[in-house]
């Protein structure tokens, strides 16, 4: 019986996500703007969904604000998170024209070595921004990608969000799967994106960020120094019209002279620093509704 509960559940999730879906797609750009914007503030101001839990963190990450400043910071990180789900879902709807008008790409000259070097190499971001589209804007501008996700609990809900970015041209990768396609995309000189800004419980690396040490994914890292890849942090920050800038900062190297351990932790500080970088010039980008400092590191006395 609860099998059965769960399964109706799910399609009523989905069902509604597909209404909402051909809703938002029928709306002009700005309407769905608007709309993100509306969904954002009822979120936060009226359902209150994790709002202490952001305003938590916030408190944690920036003890010196005043907390109207914490406070507004938090409601727009909701429109920020409302919007970037409406444009998702009608992200396959763009051209790869049309995604290059929405999206500047601001690379200091990082990208072209890269990809002329034949390496194979990181895109790592956060849940920061549309972090959807900004996939989707390195593929149109001509970095083909494969992206590491977690599966998502529904399974119609999962298969639809995979169909979204496969339209877009990105292909995704199970973070809990095959191990060996990622390893063979890297070692043939492709191109993986990871978000590991997410708790990873005991099985993480603590390194700190924003101030308190945070349990974070080493998958990254791992790889990285293992197949000796260099990562590429990258942000997209959102702009007063609706555009957005995809910022790509400095490669991170891995040390191949350093024991994994060492490397592992270095690189995963590293570009921790970066997203944290990020995420004090535009706190609002950010994914606050996350309880990212929900596992402590161990005492020195547990065994």
């Amino acid at each position: 019986m609860r099998s059965l509960l769960k399964r109706a559940r799910w399609r009523l999730e989905y069902a509604a996500l597909c209404t909402l879906r051909a809703t938002v797609r029928r709306l002009a750009p700005a309407g769905r703007a608007a709309a993100g914007r509306r969904l954002g503030d009822a979120v936060f101001r009226v359902w209150g969904y994790r709002r202490d839990v952001a305003l938590a963190q916030l408190r944690q990450a920036f003890p010196d604000w005043e907390e109207a400043r914490r406070r507004d910071v938090a409601g727009r990180a909701y429109r920020q998170i409302a919007t970037s789900l409406f444009e998702f879902m009608a992200l396959d709807d763009l051209s790869p024209e049309r995604i290059r008008e929405l999206v500047d790409l601001d690379d200091p000259g990082v990208l072209a070595p890269l990809r002329a070097s034949g390496r194979g190499f990181i895109f790592t971001t956060g849940h920061f921004g549309n972090f959807e589209l900004l996939g989707a804007a390195l593929m149109a501008y001509g970095y083909p990608l494969q992206v590491v996700v977690r599966q998502q609990s529904n399974p119609h809900v999962d298969r639809l969000q995979n169909a979204i970015r496969a339209r877009s041209g990105v292909q995704a990768i199970r973070a809990d799967g095959s191990v060996r396609q990622l390893v063979k995309l890297l070692r043939g000189g492709g191109t993986a994106a990871m978000l590991p800004d997410v708790n990873a419980g005991r099985d993480g690396v603590f390194v700190e960020f924003l101030g308190a040490p945070a349990s974070t994914p080493p998958g990254l890292a791992y790889f990285s120094w293992k197949l000796g890849c260099p990562i590429v942090p990258v942000f997209l920050v959102r702009q007063p019209d609706g555009r957005h800038v995809a910022h790509v900062t400095p490669v991170i190297e891995p040390d191949p002279t350093q024991d994994e351990a060492s490397a592992v932790l270095a690189l995963t500080q590293a570009h921790t620093d970066r997203l944290a970088e990020y995420v004090r010039r535009y706190p609002d980008h950010w994914f606050w509704v996350h309880r990212r400092w929900k596992t402590r590191p161990p005492r020195k006395d547990d065994s």
